[in-house]
């Protein structure tokens, strides 16, 4: 059953989903080792797990401190730009972010990009496009089993990328890039 964020949502919206509830075929999800049966979708671009969150600064040192979540968060206007949907899979979920704007941008600042945690897939961030016209707004990208994993220290992904893909670290570090701009 698609889910999609009402165009009602505010700049600081939660909604949680149950996995077992709303697809037949929905199966209970593994992030960072813990089982999940339930899930959070951030209307500013995260995927949270144990708590939604309604903050819309998005900061290194909550994604180290906070609740496990995995995406790209940052101040976003789903409720004037773009889509955001859920579709559940056969072990997992998928979250669909589509040109949602950077807040207060009349519609700049374009962003999509799709958040996956499935047993086939595992945890992933995939098909991320942006406009090129992303103002100065705070963001983080990544994933982090916030207070329950280890901080091994910013990860630099444009580094990671232009050396031919991850590094090695523990099961158990948080894999997270911060930036006062475009990521």
């Amino acid at each position: 059953i698609p889910f999609r964020a009402p165009s009602s949502w505010t700049r600081l919206r939660t909604t949680r989903l149950t996995l077992q509830s709303l697809h037949p075929c929905a199966v209970d999800v593994t992030f960072y080792g813990t089982t999940y049966t339930e899930f959070y979708i951030g209307s500013n671009g995260d995927v949270t797990f144990t708590a939604g969150s309604s903050d819309f600064t998005a900061t290194y040192g909550e994604w180290a401190s906070g609740m496990p979540r995995i995406g790209w968060a940052a101040d976003l206007e789903p409720n004037n730009y773009g889509t955001i949907s859920y579709n559940g899979l056969a072990d997992g979920f998928r979250v669909d972010y589509v040109d949602v704007a950077e807040w207060g941008s009349g519609g700049m600042g374009l962003i999509s990009y799709s958040v996956e945690v499935s047993a086939s897939a595992g945890a992933s961030i995939t098909g991320m496009t942006e406009d090129g016209t992303w103002g100065g707004t705070p963001q983080c990208l990544g994933a982090s089993n916030g207070s329950l994993g280890t901080d091994p220290g910013q990860a630099n992904f444009d580094a990671l990328f232009a050396g031919g893909g991850a590094g090695a670290g523990a099961a158990s570090d948080m894999w997270v890039d911060a930036a006062g701009g475009m990521i």
